[in-house]
């Protein structure tokens, strides 16, 4: 093992000032606390809440052992806010989650609840935002769309799906230090055992030393890690110090005597604005208790509103409650009043220059909770450096791939913070001068967004003018689009197309993608099927094993042309694939694991040229490997799972060794006919 010399982190103030240059160990220079223990990881988590917690589970499904240490006993105890959205799902499905949170948000919440504004739940509707907030989403996704959830029904169900697929949480554990060695050497960080997981028989006060080759900060909007890495916050600050009131009162006869509260729209999340509240409830789906979010409270537009006493007493708290919920006689119960400040701030960046530590989530970016933007943000991070990190530490990749990290969620983490912002002055203070940016439709934040400029992307130079002119007609502000009517563009997410496989079975485009990186490729009578396809196993065998997963996908129509040879094997039963990946007959995508479209061929491979798998291998050499990068030894052997469930595909390229030869089968001749498959569809 290579000696480690650890050196402060770049531009340092003090994380923790009492440990700060103190000490030596017997082999390198730490913070002066003795330590019983030493272990080397490849990935370190600091924070095991809804975003770290999803990460590690994202790492043990790329088979990446990671450790995940957090300071509380356990998960969340209180039901905070919390409105998963359709990537989200999307991510969740991923990893086989999904069924098991929908299933759990079907206890206590409406899947086609709403969105709207009233003056009281006693009072008249102001708005409504979303009357059924899955109204399309069988359109867009073959995920559940949106689903409410509280944080603290969710994380047991995210902790036993981590834990049984192998990952490890370590609750009721402190950080007291983290120090990078040289750069690109690692990271070393000292854990205290704080005695209060009942699960871990350790002696309290226990230190444990941690050697990570990289480090990724899920520690919260006050992030620790952050301010050490000097990162700044850049926004529009503290917008109110808030409040959330856990209560019980009977509210299902009031709420259903108005016009508004009969339907299911009453069951989703409400916003309150009158003379004296204003915020947003969040009610159990009998409504006989939930919590209420105050914003502010007194005269709107005066500065004493936007602040209110984190020690609200009891009576203080039901005086709130009575002008938003619109009754004086209706009993409440309070539980706990929570006092926290609503931020609007993003980070300058989102890793260390040397490339080793990472912020994800609240430690990023601090959004507002107007739309439910925040913990989707988070959960979308970690999804996209995941894999980049599994791809690194098994040689796969170089470590610049993780530089489009940075590159990717920098961006869309402003454009969410900003469209947050909007939503909350339309919503919440419309006092405010700065009204923030035009309001995107939420399906555009959620699914709709774009990387502009990234090493994770290739584009053609038509596709670079396209998007470029895109943007330009943007304002030059975001780089969005009409998730219903997607471009293809890479650097957008792969579009949804329904797909009917040679079995007969459903699947779609977006459950195609797995753990790699995966080549549709669109056929017709009037173009050889194994142009493209055949190209996957040649760039998995010019680049050494990389598995890549291929499917050919042809318009059902087809099926009635007799030279089609039956080699095809998914078909698009809506004509949907090549209108949303933009493709001519013959055409290709290439998209990375997380969904995200890395390159395209409009059409089929021209005659003469370069061949199509040396093309595409090219192409991910460029996403590999930017710049040329060659990969850097590890400091500390990468710990990744050999074995991996299978990817759902019809082309598997499995690597045993660095020169191991690939392997491509192709599904035999369709045995359905034409008139069946319409008839089925």
């Amino acid at each position: 093992m290579q000696a480690f010399t650890p050196v402060p982190l770049p531009s340092p103030p003090c994380y923790y000032a009492s440990l700060a240059g103190q000490g030596t160990s017997s082999d390198s220079e730490n913070s002066g606390v003795a330590f019983s223990e030493t272990e080397d990881v490849p990935v370190l988590i600091i924070g095991q809440s809804m975003v770290g917690m999803t990460l590690t589970a994202l790492l043990a499904y790329h088979g990446v052992k990671s450790v995940g240490v957090e300071k509380h006993a356990s998960t969340a105890i209180h039901p905070r806010a919390a409105l998963f959205l359709t990537r989200s799902l999307e991510i969740f499905r991923q990893i086989d989650l999904e069924k098991d949170v929908v299933q759990e948000s079907k206890k206590l919440y409406d899947l086609n609840a709403g969105i709207n504004a009233v003056t009281s739940l006693a009072g008249d509707e102001l708005a409504v935002y979303l009357r059924d907030m899955n109204a399309v989403s069988k359109y867009l996704t073959p995920a559940a769309g949106r689903v409410f959830l509280t944080q603290h029904a969710f994380e047991p169900v995210l902790k036993r799906h981590a834990v049984t697929n192998g990952a490890r949480l370590e609750f009721g554990r402190e950080v007291l230090s983290v120090r990078e060695f040289e750069p690109g050497m690692g990271v070393e960080v000292l854990v205290e055992d704080l005695g209060t997981d009942p699960g871990r028989e350790v002696k309290k006060g226990t230190v444990k030393r941690y050697r990570a080759q990289y480090l990724v900060a899920a520690d919260g909007n006050r992030s620790p890690i952050r301010q050490q890495l000097g990162i700044a916050m850049k926004g529009h600050g503290v917008m109110s110090e808030s409040l959330t009131i856990y209560f019980r009162a009977p509210m299902f006869e009031l709420v259903h005597a108005t016009d508004w509260g009969k339907g299911s729209v009453s069951n989703g999340l409400i916003y309150v604005s009158n003379d004296y509240v204003r915020g947003f409830f969040r009610l159990d789906r009998h409504l006989q208790g939930g919590f209420l979010v105050v914003n502010t409270c007194g005269p709107p537009g005066k500065d004493s509103s936007r602040f209110l006493p984190p020690n609200l007493s009891k009576e203080g708290a039901i005086k709130i409650l009575r002008s938003a919920i619109g009754s004086e006689t209706v009993p409440i119960e309070i539980e706990l009043v929570a006092p926290w400040k609503a931020v609007s701030d993003n980070a300058e960046r989102y890793m260390s220059p040397s490339g080793r530590i990472f912020l994800v989530g609240d430690a990023a970016h601090t959004v507002l909770p107007t739309g439910g933007f925040g913990g989707n943000t988070g959960i979308a991070d970690v999804h996209n450096i995941a894999w980049k990190l599994a791809a690194v530490l098994d040689g796969k990749a170089s470590p610049e791939l993780l530089r489009s990290y940075d590159a990717e969620r920098q961006l869309v983490g402003h454009f969410t913070v900003e469209q947050a912002y909007s939503r909350y002055v339309n919503r919440i203070a419309p006092e405010l001068e700065d009204k923030g940016e035009p309001e995107r439709p939420d399906y555009e934040i959620e699914i709709g967004y774009g990387f502009l400029n990234s090493p994770g992307i290739v584009r053609s130079e038509v596709d670079e003018r396209m998007a470029r002119s895109r943007f330009a007609a943007s304002g030059g502000r975001f780089f969005t689009e009409d998730a219903a009517c997607p471009s293809g563009l890479p650097g957008f997410r792969a579009p949804f197309a329904r797909l009917r496989r040679a079995d007969g079975s459903i699947t779609a485009t977006t459950d195609l993608v797995q753990r790699n990186f995966v080549l549709f490729t669109h056929a017709s009578s009037a173009v050889p099927v194994a142009a493209w396809h055949g190209a996957a196993a040649n760039a998995s065998r010019i680049l050494g094993g990389l598995p890549v997963d291929s499917h050919v996908i042809m318009d059902v129509l087809d099926l009635e042309r007799p030279n089609i040879q039956g080699r095809l094997i998914d078909m698009d039963v809506l004509g949907k694939f090549r209108r949303g990946f933009g493709l001519k007959e013959g055409g290709c995508a290439l998209v990375r694991p997380d969904g995200i479209i890395a390159w395209r061929s409009e059409g089929a491979p021209g005659p003469g040229g370069i061949r199509p798998g040396e093309e595409l291998a090219g192409i991910l050499k460029k996403i590999l490997f930017p710049s040329g990068s060659a990969l850097a030894t590890p400091v500390i052997a990468p710990t990744v799972s050999a074995q991996q469930p299978a990817a759902k595909s019809d082309l598997r390229i499995d690597s045993i060794e660095a020169t191991a030869a690939a392997l491509s089968t192709i599904r035999p001749s369709l045995s359905l006919s034409a008139s069946d498959l319409h008839t089925r569809a």
